[in-house]
C-alpha cells in the first residue's frame, strides 16, 4: 500500500518544509499544515456553531425534558404567535415564558409556548431588523 501523498509549504526563512493536508470541511480543498484541522474560513465557521451549541443548558439534552417537549408539541402543533397574526405556522420550539433562570418551572405546561423557530428568536430579541 502506497503512502499517502504530502504537500510541502516552505516558511519563511526556507530553512525547512511542512506538510500540508487538506482542510477537513466537507468540499474544502485548501491545504492546511499538519496539525490543524480547518483552513482559517472553516476554523471560524466551527467555532461559531460550537460555541453556539456548547452555551445550551444540558437539561435540554435529557429524557424527562424530551418526554415532556415531545408530549406538549403534540397537544400545541401550531405555533401561538403566528396563530395569534392568523398564521398557520408547524411549532417547531417550545419557548419558557418566564426563563427557568428567572424561577420558572421547566416542567409546567401552564410555563410553556409552541412557537415557530422565527416567533422564539423574537420573543428572544435575536431577529435583526432586516429579518423582522
Amino acid at each position: 500500500m502506497a503512502a499517502p501523498p504530502y504537500y510541502w509549504k516552505e516558511d519563511e526563512e526556507m530553512t525547512t518544509k511542512a506538510p500540508l493536508k487538506p482542510c477537513a470541511w466537507p468540499g474544502c480543498n485548501r491545504l492546511v499544515e499538519l496539525g490543524t484541522i480547518y483552513c482559517r474560513e472553516h476554523e471560524k465557521q466551527y467555532k461559531r456553531e460550537h460555541n453556539r451549541t456548547r452555551n445550551i443548558d444540558p437539561f435540554y439534552g435529557r429524557n424527562t425534558w424530551k418526554k415532556v417537549r415531545a408530549k406538549f408539541m403534540k397537544e400545541h402543533p401550531l405555533c401561538e404567535d403566528c396563530r395569534q397574526k392568523g398564521l398557520v405556522t408547524p411549532a417547531t420550539e417550545i419557548h419558557h415564558i418566564v426563563p427557568v433562570a428567572q424561577g420558572g418551572e421547566r416542567f409546567d405546561e401552564k410555563n410553556l409556548v409552541a412557537l415557530c423557530h422565527r416567533c422564539h428568536m423574537a420573543r428572544h430579541g435575536k431577529l435583526s431588523q432586516e429579518e423582522e
